[in-house]
């Protein structure tokens, strides 16, 4: 892993102070970033089982292994962009 160190003309750097020192910036590895093409691993899905008779309205809920957007569609295996 290689670590550049940038400038102030690079996106990524960061002109605040840090409790009075002047901030070293760099990058780490090269290039851009892989796009994360791997979904999250959901768990802990709810509710579960079936809702009591009646029901109008229920939460939701899902734990992912990654910091993930949920999304709900009433159509089944809808596409999201």
């Amino acid at each position: 892993m290689a670590y550049t160190p940038i400038d102030s003309s690079h996106p990524l750097w960061d002109e605040s102070p840090k409790d009075g020192r002047l901030p070293i910036n760099y990058v780490i590895g090269s290039g851009a970033l892989p796009s994360d093409t791997t979904a999250p691993v959901l768990s802990n899905g709810g509710p579960t089982g079936e809702l009591s008779s009646g029901t109008t309205n229920t939460t939701l809920s899902v734990s992912t292994d990654e910091t993930a957007t949920c999304k709900y569609s009433p159509t089944a295996n809808a596409t999201y962009a």
